[in-house]
């Protein structure tokens, strides 16, 4: 019976100290954009071009409304890293709202 005794002790303390045990999150590298990236494709919001198709002829122009710059965080069963990427709102007087984004050293695509 003491021995029944002594290996329950034994069986519960080892469950209590491996449940216990937690694993450190992991550090994932962060890529952020140049700033020579940054300087050909970030504008200032508030910037608009003016445009027209040449074979449609319809003139349009593009207001940049909105901009957001943000490090995406890493997703481990798609990659292993954090990455800054940006996200651009544009009115357009022809096809209304339109939504461009990137991110640059982009180390997954091919």
């Amino acid at each position: 019976m003491k021995v029944n005794f002594y290996l329950f002790i034994l069986i519960i303390s080892i469950l209590c100290i491996a449940s216990d045990c937690t694993k450190e999150p992991k550090e994932y590298p962060t890529y952020y954009m140049s700033q020579e990236f940054k300087d050909y494709v970030l504008f200032p919001v508030g910037s608009f071009w003016v445009y027209q198709n040449t074979s449609s002829g319809i003139e349009d122009s593009i207001f940049l409304f909105k901009e957001e710059i943000k490090i995406m965080e890493a997703a481990p069963n798609e990659r292993e890293f954090n990455c800054e990427v940006f996200e651009q709102n544009f009115y357009s007087s022809v096809n209304e709202t339109l939504i461009g984004g990137g991110r640059g050293n982009n180390p997954w695509s091919t």
